[in-house]
């Protein structure tokens, strides 16, 4: 029989497993006009939450107009930026195309080539410019199309567009000093008025964290550039969205194709993409594990793991395909906080929360924050410290002796704290 211990930890366990969740993302904080909290650094696109091309096209050129259409020339040094971007996505290239049309002087800094998100996409993946009931707001070609096709049509306009971008350079550090900025980057340093942060998340691939992927690594990857370059291999692809389920159907027709991943349904991909699957899985050329985890890889086989359950298959080629991570410690190198981050101020919050609580539940008790004085009764003066380490004042003492109010409060506060507010 099992026991009420083990009952009890299991449930707690399906309480709190907060296990990744694609859906749910720590973004960094910015106020309705894609501020930051350091005045004239702006954060956009996939980075803020917005990773459709279209949407990120239009974020940058509506960013750029809001910062400077009135004000075309901020009459700075010429060795002085009125705006640098860092990024050259869609987002970035909205910005730097809008900056371009309204004659500043800007400069993009890109640490691989534009595009590169889109780059890293699946030969001859489709692209949707979706929302289509959002209107193109940029001068910047965005239709449907394959990815070479797209990717073409961009190269050329930022060609004959002239836009300043500098690729192949990175940027590691951005100080604001009174009210200019100084990036400095593996090639230079740069000043600028304003700083638009509009880096994607690709650079940073989610690890699964588990054996063998240091010894491996070597047969590791996270994007799947060429379907064609794999041909009758053991394949495991590990992810359970958009990105997974397409380089699963598009290897599955001449591999040995296994999808594994953590959710219990395919509730990520699109539903076209999830027909596939299912369709693949019917025909016996894709099998399909839900609710499994990834447990280890080996030289020539990896291990998976459900219900307390470890199977061993073939490995030739692992993708590792469960998102990717803000650079978090740029952000807090460069002092951007995120969504929930602890500061101050909401740690004032929570202790004032909590004697909010507490007060409330604690109004008829004989003393504190009521009714007494604390120097005047012996039972609540501080000074009488001695009496606190009688065993009434000990850990013990306290919990056995304190009032149920105050333990309510106290979880209450620990739910809060836990779970967001």
């Amino acid at each position: 029989m099992v026991s009420l211990i083990e009952i009890t930890k299991q449930s707690l366990g399906k309480l709190f497993d907060r296990k990744f969740d694609p859906a749910i993302v720590k973004l960094p904080q910015v106020n309705e006009k894609h501020e930051s909290n350091i005045p004239g650094l702006y954060i956009i696109g996939e980075v803020s939450g917005i990773p459709l091309i279209k949407l990120g096209l239009n974020q940058g050129n509506n960013l750029t107009n809001r910062l400077f259409e009135n004000k075309p020339s901020l009459n700075l040094p010429t060795d002085v930026y009125d705006v640098l971007i860092v990024g050259a996505g869609t987002s970035g290239i909205g910005a730097a195309n809008r900056a371009q049309e309204l004659g500043l002087n800007y400069i993009v800094i890109e640490q691989g080539k534009p595009a590169n998100l889109i780059r890293s996409f699946t030969k001859g993946k489709p692209l949707f410019m979706e929302p289509l009931d959002v209107p193109l707001e940029s001068s910047m070609w965005c239709e449907e199309s394959s990815k070479e096709e797209f990717l073409e049509i961009w190269e050329k306009q930022i060609r004959d567009r002239g836009l300043k971008i500098n690729s192949h350079e990175s940027v590691s550090d951005i100080k604001k000093l009174t009210d200019l900025f100084v990036v400095t980057t593996s090639k230079g340093v740069y000043k600028a008025k304003y700083v638009i942060l509009a880096i994607g998340k690709a650079g940073n691939p989610r690890k699964a964290g588990v054996p063998g992927e240091k010894e491996y690594a070597e047969k590791i990857a996270h994007f799947l550039a060429d379907p064609d370059e794999y041909n009758e291999k053991n394949i495991l692809i590990y992810g359970g969205g958009d990105v997974a389920a397409e380089a699963a159907i598009a290897l599955a027709p001449h591999n040995n194709v296994t999808m594994v991943t953590i959710d219990e349904e395919l509730v990520f991909p699109k539903k076209r993409n999830v027909d596939k699957l299912r369709e693949l899985e019917k025909q016996e050329k894709l099998t399909l594990y839900l609710d499994t985890h990834l447990k280890e890889i080996g030289k020539d086989s990896v291990k998976l793991e459900k219900d307390k359950q470890v199977t061993e298959i073939e490995n030739d080629q692992v993708f590792e395909m469960i998102g990717s991570e803000l650079p978090i410690k740029f952000f807090n190198k460069i002092g951007i906080k995120l969504d929930g981050s602890w500061d101050v101020k909401r740690v004032l919050f929570l202790a004032a929360m909590f004697a909010v609580f507490y007060s409330v539940y604690a109004i008829k008790a004989p003393w504190w924050p009521f009714n007494q004085n604390l120097f005047t009764d012996p039972a609540g003066n501080p000074l009488n410290w001695k009496d606190y380490l009688t065993f009434n004042w000990t850990i013990f003492g306290f919990a056995k002796n304190i009032s149920p109010s105050f333990w309510y409060a106290g979880l209450y506060t620990l739910f809060m704290t836990y779970f967001g507010f």
